[in-house]
């Protein structure tokens, strides 16, 4: 019986690094959305512009985030880069913890895999 290896592939890893490379500066994303320094819409799915500073960190949608709030609830899905035309690592902020269930229920079965990053932070892959 042969065993197969699975490897990530280049894109996610350089994803991955960029995404580690960031951490703080995601973070200071948060804190200005929580104080309401970055503002848009009602953030239940709204697409916000960063400012220009942090732009580099979602370049895959133009510099922009989507913005969900439930409550107290808050996700921020920010957008790293794309593997392909086809799919896109999603680098997402949850104020809670988030299971496999819970993104296929928010997202429609849209993303396939997800894995934690640091606390509160996972990264997900999305076609």
């Amino acid at each position: 019986m042969c065993a197969t290896l699975l490897l990530p592939s280049l894109p996610y890893l350089i994803s991955k690094a960029q995404v580690q490379a960031n951490a703080a500066r995601y973070d200071e994303v948060i804190r200005m959305i929580q104080a309401a320094t970055i503002s848009g819409g009602s953030f239940n799915g709204d697409s916000v512009t960063l400012p220009s500073a942090y732009q580099d960190l979602s370049p895959a949608r133009n510099g922009q985030v989507l913005i969900y709030r439930d409550g107290t609830h808050l996700r921020v899905l920010f957008y790293p880069s794309s593997i392909s035309p086809y799919t896109t690592q999603v680098y997402m902020y949850s104020s809670q913890d988030v299971s496999s269930t819970d993104i296929q229920g928010n997202f429609q079965g849209e993303c396939s895999g997800i894995a934690r990053e640091r606390p509160n932070w996972y990264l997900l892959h999305c076609p």
